[in-house]
């Protein structure tokens, strides 16, 4: 499927996460080269089973995974969006933002910001794509 968007969700820093373990995360996740990903640092919550178990990742080292992974995701995301310019998309405007951007998302889930004085909410409108950023996309009407 032509630039399909491939997101997940990770945690870093859960117990018993070796060194070892972060590296193969972070080469499993360049080769997946997801377009999207959200990235949470474990943190240790009373009467759990992860709080009673040993080798609890120091929190300075999670932290410092966690922007690792950070920095690599908003890399992987700028590069799938960049394959979007100059391409035309079908987008579903969901809402407008204080500043007049209308916001939606397009049939890739890529969010879209499109500036128009039209009212374009909860309309489908063609978007030809303009400027990318790590997690979102600018266009105009078409």
């Amino acid at each position: 499927i032509p630039n399909i968007s491939i997101t997940t969700d990770l945690i870093v820093g859960f117990p018993g996460e070796s060194h070892q373990d972060f590296l193969e995360i972070k080469k499993n996740i360049s080769k997946i080269s997801f377009s999207q990903m959200h990235v949470f640092r474990y943190s240790q919550r009373p009467n759990t089973p992860a709080e009673k178990m040993r080798n609890q990742v120091q929190g300075d080292i999670a932290k410092e995974r966690s922007h690792e992974i950070r920095e690599l995701a908003k890399s992987m995301g700028k590069k799938y969006t960049e394959n979007m310019l100059g391409e035309v998309y079908q987008v579903l405007i969901e809402n407008r933002a204080d500043n007049g951007v209308y916001i939606g998302h397009a049939e890739n889930y890529t969010k879209v910001l499109v500036n128009s004085d039209l009212n374009l909410e909860n309309k489908i409108v063609k978007v030809k794509i303009i400027k990318n950023n790590p997690y979102s996309v600018a266009g105009v009407m078409v």
